[in-house]
């Protein structure tokens, strides 16, 4: 984190155009996919995205593996399944998505970028894990950093190319339901995003909290919160800012793009929570999540309901 945390406040720039685009997806979410598609610009007859299958992934240019997700890789999160009804390692299926191959797009050549999706599905839970996942824009704009971004010399990026698409495909492959109930950013590394976790956890440029319990006025523990976290209702301005943050925006997008296929569903709440990854030497490594909270639009259900143990703001 940066000082961008020291500098964020209600008032700033960052905080408010997180806030304005999270309004938009909210108005977007609340509406039926005919609504949302002529919100876009230029109105369209659907917000449905034409990335329909497995066979979109192979024809983008992707290698594909998928397998039990290893120990290392859900142990941060054990507790979070457990909370939702998942304690074994089988329910987890971890799908891996390098973009390795280059292929032709309008016939024009579209080089293999690097990047790789790597997600977590266990639909006993009705969960996605985004664990580790640098897309082909991130990973092209490293290799042509020397170019303007709007240089004729950059070659096209491969049709799949979103998490949010991905994601979503991964989901299908992996499953015949449409119960998803909750998105889980896991340990979060964009910088943007964890400056918006930090200013509302109050913390500073040094990733130290800066207040006190008794200090704090809504009486938040001094540690960073464990699992199950601080929980944000989508009613609340913190929410939204964090919805208004690139980890927040795909989720938001992938429930907008995909009404025809999950039904209409809404974000309830989101919680931020840290979890820890201990290495073989003993070190531990400290990561920030979010977890987002999915609903029916119209429904008051089981499914995306907050841990009866998580601490409200």
């Amino acid at each position: 984190m940066d000082e961008a945390v020291d500098e964020m406040h209600a008032s700033s720039p960052p905080y408010q155009k997180a806030i304005a685009k999270a309004q938009r997806l909210l108005e977007m979410l609340r509406v039926d996919d005919t609504a949302s598609g002529l919100m876009l610009k230029p109105p369209r007859s659907t917000t449905s995205s034409d990335m329909a299958g497995m066979r979109d992934a192979v024809q983008s240019g992707y290698a594909l593996r998928a397998r039990f997700a290893f120990d290392e890789t859900i142990d941060p999160y054990a507790d979070v399944l457990a909370t939702l009804g998942s304690k074994e390692i089988s329910d987890n299926i971890e799908l891996l998505w390098w973009h390795n191959f280059d292929t032709l797009r309008d016939d024009e050549l579209c080089p293999l970028t690097g990047a790789m999706f790597d997600n977590v599905v266990n639909d006993k839970a009705g969960i996605i894990i985004a664990v580790n996942n640098f897309t082909p824009a991130h990973k092209a704009e490293k290799k042509y950093a020397h170019l303007s971004t709007f240089s004729s010399q950059r070659p096209p990026l491969p049709k799949l190319k979103n998490w949010l698409d991905v994601a979503y495909l991964q989901w299908q492959s992996c499953t015949l339901k449409n119960d998803l109930c909750y998105v889980l950013r896991a340990n979060i590394h964009n910088a943007e995003t964890l400056a918006m976790m930090g200013h509302l956890l109050c913390e500073n440029a040094n990733n130290a909290i800066i207040y006190s319990p008794s200090q704090s006025p809504r009486g938040m523990q001094r540690m960073r919160p464990r699992w199950p976290g601080v929980v944000f209702d989508m009613a609340e301005e913190e929410a939204a800012a964090l919805l208004g943050t690139p980890n927040g925006n795909g989720v938001g997008w992938l429930l907008i793009q995909r009404k025809q296929e999950l039904g209409h569903k809404v974000i309830a709440t989101v919680s931020i929570f840290f979890s820890e990854l201990v290495y073989g030497d003993g070190d531990i490594e400290e990561q920030p999540n979010l977890l987002f909270y999915i609903q029916d639009v119209n429904d008051s259900g089981t499914c995306g309901q907050n841990p009866p143990s998580c601490t409200r703001l």
